[in-house]
């Protein structure tokens, strides 16, 4: 071959690459702006109550699972259906709504909700990412006013959170007014995953009039609440979801729960996949695993009131320090709440303190002073350990495409129990809000369950594809994991990997930068 012919046919593979990257690169640049755009249009709709439609096909819907992702679905299926149940397995008491719970009259023992023994992260740190906030103001008015009055932090991205990425820090943050004007829409709440839920809890009972004058339910009201009972089976008939067999632990009674439709709102445990699979049919299912072991710790909260870091976090990927990451949060209570992760099998996740402290050094050491002077994250003082959870393996990152098979009428599926990821990115509350927005979205624009159950899964697989890849595209950088040469479309992982890269190297030059790198995690 001619000197000639090879500088062309180099100059032409150069052209494909660059053709193949912007390829890539518009095609999620175009992904994001739909989703965005989307997400905007559900903001809208759900600040807004349709005219209850009813029907044979909408007389009553069941919730299996009481937690973040079901409290938010019994919210959307109140608008569309005559009853609705929330099938808890847990034995966890209603609120009692009978106070005032709003502004400054509300406390932490309004919203207390006892230790959830099913959920293992439930003493871990959870974000509330900006647009999750707004989904669930939209659907529970005043929540994040709630929060706040029960001791949750009002805290921007741009300004509250001191963050490292791929090994390098982000910018000195801008002045609260500074981020007020540059990064407007990117407030979110700091607080326990407790408090969340009880906060929906209780704005959910109080206001579809359960509990009303401390009994049970008044006439009028259409939520029913089942706690300390466990669905055991999804009843289908001609095709369609006609209900759910459930088992009362207090009693030690079965009993059916008649319902046009049925949310699978177990989370990891994905009892509708268990369901759906007895029929014969099986989805195909995404699936690996991040090899990563996490832990909590609570600490009294010794920080300086005035201080405006409410988070603290790395988040390092291969192969930079690619073990260990931490995130701490002042929450309610006087409390500094962390969690630790690691994804070296040999890794010791620490027993103590001073173990936590050179933990949490050794991933950035400017966030951690030296034991020598006082114990601090970012500008966080540490009091005394007040508590820690056991050592957790994260489990398996999962997506189970329901949208791929003829599902039965009537059945669907939110928050992890259709897709779980690492919740070290701190994407779950974003998720389950999603899909329950997707779900007000397909049962607004459909007349039948068998209509808005199609279009529920198609949706929320469209919406799925970015949030999915995102996690992935760094998980696998871990060249442990033994599957990550069994995932495809290798060039939007390496564009993933690259946008952080260059996100994270720019954010680390100017404020501009962190606002941009900010907002792109704000969703």
């Amino acid at each position: 071959m001619s000197m000639s012919a090879t500088v062309v046919a180099a100059a032409v593979l150069a052209a494909a690459a660059v053709v193949a990257v912007v390829a890539v690169a518009t095609h999620w640049l175009y992904s994001t702006a739909i989703v965005m755009a989307s997400a905007r249009a559900d903001l809208h709709l759900l600040s807004n109550d349709p005219p209850r439609p009813g029907g044979e096909e909408r007389r009553a819907a069941v919730i299996v699972g009481g937690s973040i992702a079901g409290l938010a679905a019994a919210r959307v299926l109140l608008r569309y259906f005559d009853e609705v149940t929330v099938v808890e397995s847990e034995a966890l008491a209603a609120p009692d709504v009978t106070g005032n719970g709003d502004g400054a009259a509300a406390s932490q023992a309004t919203y207390a909700t006892p230790v959830r023994r099913n959920v293992a992260q439930y003493g871990s740190n959870h974000l509330v990412l900006p647009l999750a906030v707004r989904l669930l103001e939209a659907l529970f008015p005043g929540f994040t006013d709630d929060c706040e009055a029960a001791g949750g932090r009002r805290s921007l991205l741009a300004h509250n959170f001191a963050v490292t990425s791929f090994g390098v820090a982000l910018a000195p943050l801008p002045s609260r007014a500074e981020a007020d004007q540059l990064a407007p829409g990117l407030e979110t709440i700091v607080c326990s995953r407790g408090l969340i839920e009880g906060v929906l809890r209780y704005r959910l009972f109080r206001d579809s009039g359960m509990l009303a004058g401390g009994g049970g339910g008044g006439t009028d009201c259409r939520l029913r609440y089942r706690p300390g009972t466990a669905a055991t089976a999804l009843v289908f008939q001609d095709g369609k979801v006609h209900g759910v067999e459930v088992f009362d632990k207090a009693s030690k009674a079965s009993e059916f729960i008649y319902a046009d439709a049925v949310v699978d709102a177990s989370g990891r445990a994905s009892w509708g996949l268990k369901w759906i699979n007895a029929l014969g049919v099986e989805p195909d299912i995404s699936s690996y695993d991040p090899e990563i072991v996490y832990a909590s710790y609570s600490f009294a909260d010794l920080t300086a009131p005035d201080e405006p870091i409410h988070v603290a976090s790395t988040l390092n990927y291969w192969p930079v320090n690619p073990h260990r990451n931490f995130i701490a949060q002042r929450i309610e209570g006087g409390r500094i709440l962390a969690t630790v992760s690691s994804t070296s099998p040999k890794d010791m996740i620490p027993a103590s303190k001073v173990d936590f402290l050179d933990f949490v050094e050794s991933t950035q050491p400017r966030l951690a002073t030296s034991l020598a002077s006082k114990p601090a994250l970012g500008n966080m003082v540490l009091g005394q350990m007040l508590g820690s959870t056991k050592p957790l393996h994260v489990g398996t990152s999962k997506w189970i495409h329901y949208e791929s098979i003829p599902i039965p009428a009537g059945f669907f599926a939110v928050g992890d129990s259709m897709m779980c990821l690492n919740p070290t990115y701190g994407q779950g509350i974003m998720m389950a809000c999603q899909a329950v927005s997707s779900l007000d979205r397909a049962l607004r624009s459909t007349k039948s369950v068998a209509e808005a159950t199609s279009m529920y899964f198609k949706l929320q697989a469209a919406r799925s594809v970015l949030q999915w890849h995102m996690p992935l595209s760094t998980d696998l950088l871990n060249p442990d994991i033994e599957s990550r040469d069994a995932h495809a479309n290798g060039w939007l992982l390496s564009f993933f990997r690259w946008l952080g890269e260059r996100g994270t190297w720019a954010a680390s030059r100017s404020k501009t930068g962190t606002i941009r790198v900010m907002r792109v995690g704000s969703w």
